[in-house]
């Protein structure tokens, strides 16, 4: 019965860090479109945020930070996902995919 835990808590970690682990890894193979995509997004955001000059600002400046931005949550898709799957302080793992998604 131990067995049959360990293994599903090992495939557990394989497959959620996998679906992290392939968007960071696609990220850094594709930077530039991931950043252009990011710019996109933000300024998409920006021209749908009307209602409110506070959120309007806070999003343009953003944009110029956008680089940045990308770095960070490559960073914490990619480190949190090696700490899940390989089992080292998966809670820091977990809480930087948290961080990642939100």
């Amino acid at each position: 019965m131990k067995a049959i835990h360990l293994c599903f808590n090992v495939l557990g970690r394989f497959f959620i860090s996998l679906v992290f682990l392939a968007g960071a890894v696609n990220k850094i193979l594709h930077w530039h479109d991931s950043e252009r995509a990011l710019m996109n997004t933000l300024c998409e955001w920006q021209s749908n945020t009307g209602f409110s000059d506070n959120m309007t600002d806070c999003l343009a400046a953003m944009i110029p930070w956008t680089p940045i931005l990308l770095l960070t949550a490559t960073l914490f898709e990619l480190l949190g996902s090696l700490s899940v799957l390989l089992g080292y302080r998966e809670k820091w793992g977990a809480t930087l995919l948290f961080l990642f998604l939100i």
